[in-house]
């Protein structure tokens, strides 16, 4: 099967011209034409990533994060970008992102999230397309709980008061905004889970009596599983990563 016909079937799905205009969806390495035997699912494209792809003859790696996002004006084989590019142009790998054009769609990312958090109620926010929101029945401890063991965290950061049956709101990756404080309100939340909160934003919200949660960013994992689910449909040999991408580690 081609990499373009691969590309046709996501883009079916989740339309890459719906993508934010900063965003860098699509095909970033490779060609239309090459034909792809094998493919690797995964949330960032790391070195061990690649390592990974060579090792199991992955012709195609299909990441979340896109491997191109920032300008580059050079090619340096020192640095760590140019490593990547190297590596995968030398094993003739392609690489296929669907970011925040995954994420926008009405079963992508943040609808994932919430249905994997069991949230009662679960629909888009009026106020930002990127956010779902629902409703948890019990307490914020039970509920802390439940995400750490759902998405195998070792650790959450807080914000705020102790919770009881409330409204929840949800963005994957990095949420927080002046624009979220206000969706916040706008609709009437009782609790915002995001990842990479900075400390001013979390200050802000303190003093606003918003309660924040701080997952991380390695909650989108479940892209993986997701994108693996919809290749069902396809006779491919699909392969997700078992390279955990999170950089940070508990001590």
């Amino acid at each position: 099967m081609k990499v373009k016909k691969i590309y046709q079937f996501l883009n079916d799905k989740y339309p890459f011209y719906e993508q934010e205009v900063w965003d860098n969806s699509g095909l970033n390495l490779g060609s239309f034409k090459k034909e792809v035997k094998a493919v690797l699912l995964t949330l960032d494209i790391t070195l061990k990533v690649i390592a990974e792809a060579i090792e199991k003859n992955c012709d195609l790696i299909i990441s979340h994060h896109p491997l191109l996002i920032s300008e580059i004006k050079e090619v340096n084989l020192d640095k760590l970008i140019g490593k990547k590019l190297e590596l995968l142009i030398k094993n003739d790998i392609s690489v296929l992102s669907l970011h925040t054009n995954y994420d926008l769609s009405s079963e992508g990312m943040n609808y994932q999230l919430a249905k994997k958090m069991k949230l009662d109620k679960i629909e888009v926010a009026k106020s930002n397309p990127l956010m779902y929101k629902g409703y948890f029945k019990g307490d914020l401890d039970t509920f802390i709980a439940k995400i750490k063991d759902t998405f195998k965290l070792d650790f959450v950061r807080y914000t705020g008061e102790d919770l009881a049956d409330f409204k929840v709101g949800v963005i994957g990756g990095s949420g927080a905004s002046e624009k979220i404080l206000n969706d916040y309100k706008k609709e009437k939340l009782d609790l915002f889970i995001t990842g990479d909160i900075k400390s001013h934003f979390a200050k802000d919200a303190t003093e606003l009596n918003f309660n924040i949660l701080d997952v991380s960013h390695n909650i989108e994992n479940i892209f993986t599983e997701m994108i693996e689910n919809d290749f069902l449909k396809l006779e491919l040999k699909v392969i997700k990563s078992r390279i955990n991408t999170e950089p940070f580690k508990l001590k």
